[in-house]
This record gives C-alpha cells, sequence and structure tokens, in this order.
C-alpha cells in the first residue's frame, strides 16, 4: 500500500498493482466539494504518481489558470458565448437566473465564471505523457459541462462543451 500525502486534496492511497487511481475528496483548496481523479497505467504508477502528485500540488495555481482561460476564451471568439446561448435556450432565462443568480450570463462572463464550482481535475497517464484535464460541473441541477485539456506547463491544449 503506498500512501501519499497531498496539499490540497489530503492522503491518495493506492496498491502496486493497482492500474487505475481515483480519490475522492470533499474539501479542496476553494472550501467547495471536489472530485480528484488520478488515473495512471499500472506499469508506470510507481514512476508517474510522483509527477501526478505535483500537479495536484499546483492546483490552485491551475484553478487561477482556467479561469482565466475561460475568460480568454470567451474574449476570443464565439463558441463559448453560443454555449451559454444555448443554455439560455435549453433552460430558459428564468432557470438560469435562479441557478447562477445573474440576469444575463452571455453579458456577464466574469460573473458567470466566478459562481462556477472549482473544477474537478483528471490526470491521465499515457506513453509517458500526464494528460491534465479541469472539468467544470456548470451546476448540480443541470449536466452541462465545460472540460479544458492542459499542457504541463497548464496552458490550454483544448477546450470542449458538452450540453
Amino acid at each position: 500500500m503506498i500512501n501519499v500525502k497531498t496539499k490540497y486534496f489530503g492522503t491518495i492511497e493506492t496498491n502496486e498493482d493497482d492500474s487505475e487511481i481515483i480519490t475522492v475528496t470533499k474539501i479542496n483548496v476553494i472550501g467547495k466539494e471536489q472530485e480528484v481523479s488520478v488515473q495512471i497505467k499500472i506499469e508506470n504508477s510507481l514512476q508517474k504518481l510522483d509527477k501526478c502528485i505535483e500537479i495536484l500540488d499546483d492546483y490552485f495555481k491551475i484553478f487561477k489558470n482556467g479561469k482565466r482561460i475561460l475568460e480568454t476564451e470567451y474574449d476570443k471568439n464565439n463558441k463559448m458565448k453560443n454555449y451559454l446561448i444555448t443554455l439560455i435556450e435549453k433552460y430558459g432565462r428564468e432557470k438560469i437566473f435562479e441557478i447562477f443568480g445573474i440576469k444575463n450570463i452571455v453579458d456577464n462572463i466574469k460573473e458567470f465564471i466566478d459562481k462556477l464550482n472549482g473544477p474537478d481535475i483528471s490526470l491521465e497517464v499515457r506513453n509517458e505523457n500526464i494528460n491534465i484535464f479541469l472539468i467544470y460541473g456548470l451546476s448540480n441541477e443541470i449536466d452541462e459541462m465545460i472540460v479544458i485539456k492542459m499542457d504541463r506547463t497548464y496552458e490550454m491544449e483544448d477546450i470542449r462543451y458538452y450540453t
């Protein structure tokens, strides 16, 4: 049994023969419920676990970069704006207001981003690379999410919008 203490997410436990580690914690750096997924291939578990823990210990930096990326992405193109318009069309303005407390989420993007729950983080080890994913579940009341794939410098490689 391997026990590794993390800065924000408590202790992660795994067996040497585990091919996948999934840790769920109820606290995080911003005080909201947070799910942390660390997925590691069996042949790399001991080697890559330390690197995954380093990434998890950078959660606050990753969290801040995620919010900056969302704001930049909104200003850069219409994909996020169109996504938000789709949410309004799907659920109605009243429901969106009820969930986020914002009259118009499209025109108040910074406030919308600030109201998002802290993102879940998923780390996947594939062929010596560690893929980092931030998963923003928009609300407990709706299943939609925004997923940002980051590189090792915590900059965006890709962003996906799910409805």
